[in-house]
């Protein structure tokens, strides 16, 4: 047992002493002839590079990468005016590195090759309030191959003291040494830095300068628009959201009156007053109201839930939509004017377009408009801040690659964000009717989009400058919105008593006592059928029914079917629940936001601490 432990933590050994040595191998591709670099420390804290390569290839390459480095520390750098001389070159961007391929994919180099590489390096402003300095490494450390020569200029916008400067060689986390190195000043301003023999793979030089407080001036945060967009944008938009509901959005108070009677609209009228939208309940539980208020007949033809419609009289004293949609439910070649659920339900279902459009109608437009119509405005100005929000998450992904890359991802973003709108708005329109079957199903399935989405997020900005912090807070910002922008939507003087009353009737069916369902029951008999349209269209109908299921021992009169062993729980679940189904296709529900309710040291270490300002030479590699 023992020598099988041996054999196998000598060979997790072995593979990590392979892997480290893979990852640390020099290339013997290439290697650098001579690599000068001129950089201008320019008095606003940015740096002009110039470096002028001598790559000589003993192998058939198409060029080199030039990786620069994104970070010092926790400190962000930033990269541009980018150009290379010698060679096609494209640059690629992630969250750590800023990379310039060199070399065209379609041709392949050897020999010595000669590219002049120019960018500027923008840092943010020191914190540190008693010196500035910098801290950089003017040959990287992250070149894999040897370099023979190398000659370095600095050119500062003023003139300091040389005592305060302090140049070495060496290799990440060694302490440094001076002697394979030469350095001096001209006039105070110009540091020369000449190597005396190559350098080795991995091996880059780094100069400190400690300076006089104040010596950058004019210092500007090359991420200021950056930082202000991802930290603070997606909050303004949110209280923005939060200011417009509190102050146009948020209704009056609700009280609830104890409603006995059903309000003066229809079931269908009554659906749409308490969610804002025409759904297929709404449209079955008039087949109910009709015949409750005997217009029709219902019966039963001994297969599962189908049924036989008849006519009785011609419907008055209603709107216009109802007694279109009656009419065109019983048309005159209809034999006996009788139709059956199958044909009924292809009716219904040609008709639930204008079902829709003409209640909505109803209380959109004229004097029973239900909705305050400035807040109206304002929910769909809300819900605009919630694409905003979403699309700013593609605008970084893109902006570290280029601002126009930045501006067609935010578009491209706000496209799967209207899929995320439509569901949440799904979810909250119907949870007024506490359907918890229903919304359960709604909210596993919003929660996958979510998850879906919040993965591909998280996998493209891993790639990219925007943090996870700040696209999380875009991200859950957005879906915030949302939600205020349903909810900003004001009801009208008329909207707010109708929907007190409706309010009112939803709460004496979920309340209603025993003695007083007893009483009812005895003086009207219809009462509960009667009332049965409504309880469907506002997610009551298993209460209403368990209320009355001890006291109803017939059917209603408008009813004909098997009455043998009538039992009023079975008759009415089963009765409810199949006319739910034939209402089930009529109306496709809304996707729209528009519904409405929902309750100076000579010694350091070139690969530690960091001291003020800086920024690393980053390395190479070919390709």
């Amino acid at each position: 047992m023992k020598k099988i432990i041996t054999i196998v933590l000598l060979s997790v050994l072995l593979v990590t002493i392979f892997s480290f040595s893979s990852v640390a191998s020099a290339d013997d591709s290439y290697q650098f002839d001579k690599f000068d670099v001129e950089i201008i420390v320019n008095s606003d804290y940015t740096f002009d590079v110039i470096e002028k390569v001598t790559a000589n290839f003993n192998q058939e390459k198409h060029g080199i990468y030039r990786s620069l480095y994104n970070f010092w520390g926790e400190d962000r750098v930033r990269y541009s005016n980018i150009s290379v001389q010698g060679a096609k070159y494209k640059i690629e961007k992630d969250r750590d590195s800023t990379n310039i391929r060199i070399g065209d994919a379609n041709e392949y180099v050897i020999g010595v090759q000669h590219y002049i590489i120019e960018y500027t390096i923008s840092l943010p402003k020191d914190s540190n309030n008693e010196i500035d300095s910098v801290y950089m490494n003017v040959f990287g450390y992250d070149h894999p191959v040897v370099t023979k020569r190398a000659n370095l200029k600095i050119t500062l916008p003023f003139k300091v003291d040389p005592s305060y400067t302090t140049v070495i060689s060496g290799f990440y986390y060694d302490s440094g040494i001076s002697d394979k190195i030469t350095y001096s000043y001209m006039n105070r301003k110009e540091l020369f830095i000449e190597i005396n023999s190559p350098l080795e793979a991995y091996e880059g030089i780094t100069v400190k300068m400690d300076l006089p407080e104040g010596y950058f001036v004019d210092v500007k945060d090359p991420f200021f628009f950056d930082v202000f967009v991802e930290t603070y944008l997606p909050w303004i938009l949110i209280l923005a959201g939060l200011f417009i509901w509190i102050v146009y959005g948020r209704d009056k108070q609700i009280i609830m009156p104890v409603e006995v009677n059903a309000p003066d609209v229809s079931p269908i009228e009554a659906g749409y007053v308490i969610d804002g939208v025409v759904d297929g309940d709404d449209v079955a539980a008039m087949l109910i109201y009709w015949a409750s208020k005997g217009f029709i007949q219902i019966e039963e033809t001994g297969k599962k839930g189908d049924y036989k419609f008849t006519k009785l009289s011609s419907i008055k004293d209603c709107p216009a939509y109802e007694r279109t949609l009656f009419n065109k439910l019983f048309l005159e070649t209809d034999n006996n004017q009788t139709v059956t659920t199958s044909k009924l339900k292809s009716r219904l279902a040609k008709q639930s377009t204008k079902i829709k459009k003409d209640v909505k109608k109803k209380y959109t437009k004229g004097k029973d408009t239900l909705l305050n119509k400035k807040s109206t405005t304002l929910s769909k100005f809300v819900i605009f801040l919630a694409y905003i929000c979403f699309g700013m998450i593609g605008f970084f992904i893109g902006l570290a690659e280029h601002i126009s890359v930045g501006i067609m991802l935010f578009f491209f973003f706000m496209f799967p964000f209207i899929f995320i709108h439509t569901w949440l708005s799904r979810i909250l329109t119907y949870s007024r009717k506490k359907r918890v079957f229903s919304n359960v199903g709604k909210l596993i399935f919003f929660s996958l989009i979510m998850l879906v989405a919040w993965v591909f997020v998280f996998a493209i900005s891993e790639n990219t400058m925007l943090s996870y912090s700040h696209s999380l807070v875009m991200f859950f910002g957005a879906l915030l919105l949302v939600v205020i922008g349903h909810y900003t939507q004001k009801l009208s003087p008329n909207g707010h008593t109708l929907y007190e009353r409706v309010l009112g009737f939803r709460h004496f069916m979920l309340t209603a006592e025993k003695d007083w369902i007893e009483t009812l029951a005895e003086e009207d008999p219809e009462f509960f059928y009667s009332k049965l349209p409504y309880a469907l269209v506002l997610g009551v109908s298993r209460v209403w029914i368990g209320k009355f299921a001890n006291y109803i021992t017939t059917p209603p009169s408008w009813y004909v079917g098997n009455v043998s062993a009538f039992n009023a729980r079975t008759f009415s679940s089963q009765l409810s629940s199949n006319f739910t189904k034939i209402g089930a296709s009529a109306v496709p529900r809304s996707t729209s936001s528009g519904s409405y309710r929902s309750g100076g040291s000579s010694s350091f270490s070139s690969g530690g601490g960091f001291s003020g300002g800086g920024f690393s030479g980053g390395g190479s590699s070919s390709w």
